[in-house]
């Protein structure tokens, strides 16, 4: 799966590094999202090593562990997060694209995806920065291991399921809705200049052409 994923990501990254791609605001989201999916699955693979290690004792630096303890967690929820709301990003680019048209100005509009990776990078952070505060080594002595935990009071525990509840369902639902948008306006385009077909015929193609984005 390591191996795949990277390849995956330099295929990617190689396709949509090109300037012309770019130009536009999905071709940016998706160049990024090339660029973070090997670096998410680099994490999970590090943090599934260093746990295999540590529960065998090989390593037991508790400093190390601390860190890791620290800073993996953090950095997974964070790409992870990332990754959703950009392909969120990218769902909606696509419905403003289908509803703008030809009035669609690539120019004016490729600068926005810059500042939105960097708005939703900062946001990203600010909502996540309260779990690796909380973190920290226990030691099992009946099992003689160590585990990385987390500790909220009331409060933080009612925030932290607040933010994990909006970091799922926003990006879900933008994906579903901008969805519906593109094949709705899509079948109405084809049926005024495709009368040969019924709106139902049109509209059940164009499920057809879009169900991967549902």
């Amino acid at each position: 799966m390591f191996i795949l994923g990277l390849v995956n990501g330099f295929l990617c990254g190689i396709t949509f590094k090109t300037a012309k791609i770019r130009q536009v605001n999905c071709g940016f989201y998706l160049f990024v999202l090339s660029i973070i999916s090997p670096i998410g699955i680099s994490m999970l693979t590090i943090k599934f090593w260093l746990l295999i290690l540590t529960q065998m004792s090989i390593i037991s630096n508790r400093s190390f562990l601390l860190i890791q303890c620290v800073s993996i967690d953090m950095l997974l929820i964070v790409f992870l997060r990332l990754h959703d709301c950009l392909s969120a990003c990218i769902s909606l680019e696509r419905a403003a694209t289908i509803i703008k048209g030809i009035y669609f100005r690539k120019e004016k509009d490729k600068y926005k995806a810059k500042w939105v990776i960097i708005i939703l990078f900062i946001l990203i952070i600010s909502t996540t920065i309260h779990d690796p505060i909380h973190q920290y080594l226990i030691d099992d002595v009946e099992e003689q291991r160590t585990w990385c935990i987390v500790n909220y009071t009331e409060f933080l525990r009612i925030y932290d399921l607040i933010i994990n509840f909006c970091h799922c369902v926003i990006p879900f639902g933008i994906n579903i809705i901008s969805a519906f948008i593109i094949i709705i306006i899509a079948t109405r385009k084809r049926s005024t200049t495709q009368t040969h077909l019924s709106y139902k015929q049109h509209l059940n193609k164009q499920f057809q052409a879009h169900k991967h984005l549902l």
